[in-house]
């Protein structure tokens, strides 16, 4: 009737708009839900919770680029009675750095206890992913009382065992490599991988990155799959790329010596065609360590386990 009610539809029309991605997102994972657990000092956690609210808790220690779960798999969760429960490490989502006098390890603990405390319990299996590995495996030994065991999927073994066994793919090759040359070669050709993400957009990223792999070829294509990659690339470079580039290049360095002391066991499922760290990589791990470590291999399944070996991995998580 007039230019005020018209600014005023168009203003409601915009908002609409804008809000209509997060509107569908919701609708395609109800149980899913995002807070944040208050740390002294001002510090908060970012959690995101999915699967069932009232089920067994499950902390999900997230890779470089799985950080939450399709909708099928968090149906899968709830089915199952499970509450899976992804913490972001300091720097990544929305949880603050960790202290400049603390150690990473003693906060990443400290947070995954005080995240179980809030919702009432004390003790839960942990599932890792890719770099979450080594980074669990770093905290292990302020987990002590905490973890009932460690549940390794995509994951990665200590650099001395990838160069014996050989890395999967020229990237994986030249990660190691410049590992053991210089930090700031390492930084380089990380931050050269951020930039190739940026630029070619989540799904010719994917599609290059996974060309050789014939089962991760096909789930990499899925929009489903992008999505959540996407949301995974967004958490972990939400504060800037310095806390994943520190994550991966320590990821490269020799954190196996930790591996004896973490308080639990340890069992492996693992893609026999895993591109980025070949079966027999997480062989020699687990035969390095046979009464830590227990593998599991997962016959013409890649580096993406998860979606093609749900019901394998969930039992995994509820097996004592």
């Amino acid at each position: 009737s007039n230019l005020a009610d018209l600014m005023r539809t168009s203003q409601a029309m915009s908002h609409f708009v804008t809000d209509l991605g997060d509107i569908a997102g919701d609708i395609a994972h109800p149980t899913r839900k995002r807070f944040d657990v208050l740390r002294p000092g001002g510090r908060s956690v970012d959690v995101l919770m999915s699967g069932d609210p009232n089920g067994r808790p499950i902390i999900f220690m997230n890779g470089a680029f799985l950080f939450s779960f399709e909708a099928a798999i968090e149906r899968c969760f709830a089915q199952a009675g499970l509450c899976v429960l992804a913490i972001s490490r300091p720097g990544f989502g929305r949880t603050s750095s960790a202290p400049d006098e603390e150690d990473l390890a003693d906060v990443i603990a400290d947070d995954t206890t005080a995240v179980l405390a809030q919702i009432g319990t004390s003790t839960a299996p942990i599932l890792v992913h890719s770099t979450g590995v080594p980074m669990a495996f770093r905290a292990g030994r302020n987990f002590n009382g905490v973890v009932e065991r460690l549940v390794i999927i995509g994951g990665m073994a200590p650099p001395d065992i990838m160069r014996a066994a050989g890395p999967g793919l020229p990237m994986s090759a030249a990660l190691l490599t410049a590992a053991s040359t210089s930090k700031r070669l390492l930084r380089l050709l990380i931050s050269g991988r951020h930039r190739m993400y940026l630029r070619l957009g989540a799904e010719r990223f994917l599609a290059r990155q996974y060309a050789n792999c014939v089962p991760d070829r096909g789930q990499v294509a899925r929009p489903e799959f992008i999505a959540e990659y996407d949301t995974a690339v967004t958490t972990l470079t939400a504060q800037g790329f310095d806390p994943g580039t520190e994550e991966i290049i320590f990821s490269q360095t020799q954190w196996g010596r930790s591996v004896p002391t973490f308080p639990g066991p340890v069992r492996i499922l693992h893609g026999t065609e895993d591109p980025l760290c070949p079966i027999a990589a997480m062989e020699l791990f687990a035969q390095r360590y046979p009464d830590k470590i227990t593998l599991t291999p997962l016959p013409g399944a890649g580096h993406i386990t998860l979606p093609v070996r749900t019901k394998t991995i969930i039992d995994a998580l509820n097996s004592p």
